[in-house]
């Protein structure tokens, strides 16, 4: 403590700043009780109230210049600042706990509303950390605000509350989240196919979703955003999405078994598609099915295999080359007598890569 007054008063401005941002680091390793009023003040006192806002506002947001936030340069100090404290406030709050957090939160009202898009985009990655650091209540009183904020910002600040929604409504009451919904829809909704990476960023949290909201919810918004994701053009988007039919289906499951029915007989419409894109999403899907520990072997043997299984006369040589190699990779799942046609069948293919691929799972097999 000694060294660190010593060091944060020096005669030499280099040092002072260097100090000054490494304050954050050095409180995080403190015990809470030894976290000084005199330190915490000097820890807030790191960024100061944007007095020209009105000027910047009209001239757009600044950015912090590349390689600046890690070096003293006295026309970027502030930033710099700004930047060094937003990116060790969680662990300055997981040390000092909740108790403390009306000392911070002026500080973190001003790193929310930062000029620079850089230190609100480190805000907008760290949110669900300090919603899950401080708790339901001051979440739901403190940060929900800021989120909401953040979801009409720039796209790389955006991008971090979009990519962490499921740990961050997890933080909430089940009666807040539900108020949620349409807000994952609608950032689904209104992404263009330029940035489908919204999609792809929901569609990576949905085995979460269908766990945070109610049986009825999860039904009659999650899972028909499921869908519609599995038919998105970007393909990357779809892949991901196929992954969350198993958490989905025992979600419903638990409560719901006619609501699961639906759902079975809605992914069996895939299998049916016009479009061979969407024949081989029902594979993806059983794919996922077969590898998720949320689904019983017996349930998709009953539901899905057959269906699974007419793929192999379909007209389009990728839709049963994507069969062949589904089928190699559950060999063992599987019961083999009723894959003995099917595999009959795409053994004497005319396309030589499905023939191997069935020659060497049954090798494999034996």
């Amino acid at each position: 403590m000694r060294i660190q007054d010593m060091l944060s008063n020096d005669a030499s401005k280099w040092v002072r700043a260097s100090m000054l941002q490494k304050l954050g680091r050095f409180i995080a390793t403190l015990p809470a009780e030894h976290v000084t009023d005199e330190i915490l003040s000097r820890y807030i006192g790191m960024v100061k109230p944007d007095t020209r806002k009105d000027d910047q506002n009209a001239k757009g947001h600044q950015e912090i210049p590349q390689g600046s936030q890690g070096a003293f340069n006295p026309h970027t100090q502030i930033h710099t600042n700004d930047y060094h404290c937003a990116f060790t406030l969680p662990a300055v709050v997981q040390t000092l706990g909740p108790k403390r957090w009306e000392r911070l939160f002026p500080l973190f009202k001003l790193l929310v509303r930062n000029e620079q898009r850089a230190v609100r985009r480190v805000m907008s990655h760290s949110l669900h950390e300090l919603g899950r650091l401080l708790g339901e209540e001051i979440a739901e009183r403190d940060l929900c605000s800021p989120f909401h904020l953040f979801l009409g910002d720039l796209d790389d600040v955006k991008m971090g509350v979009v990519k962490n929604m499921a740990a961050f409504l997890g933080v909430l009451s089940p009666s807040t989240r539900e108020k949620y919904l349409n807000v994952i829809k609608e950032t689904c909704d209104t992404s263009t196919y330029s940035n489908w990476r919204f999609r792809l960023l929901i569609a990576n949290q949905l085995k979460d979703f269908t766990r945070l909201f109610s049986s009825c919810s999860t039904f009659n918004v999650i899972a028909p955003l499921c869908f519609d994701l599995i038919n998105d053009e970007v393909h990357v988007v779809g892949d991901s999405a196929c992954g969350a039919m198993g958490a989905l289906l025992k979600r419903l499951g638990e409560t719901e078994k006619m609501r699961q029915e639906q759902i079975c007989c809605q992914i069996v419409e895939f299998q049916k598609g016009e479009s061979y894109f969407v024949r081989q999403q029902y594979i993806k899907i059983c794919n996922a099915l077969l590898d998720s520990a949320d689904v019983d072997v017996n349930i998709f043997v009953d539901k899905f295999l057959e269906p699974l299984l007419e793929l192999a006369k379909d007209e389009v040589s990728n839709v049963r080359l994507l069969l062949a190699k589904s089928l190699k990779g559950h060999f063992d799942k599987l019961p083999l007598e009723q894959l003995r046609t099917t595999l009959e069948e795409l053994r004497v293919d005319r396309v030589a890569d499905i023939v191997n691929i069935i020659t060497s799972a049954e090798g494999q097999s034996s």
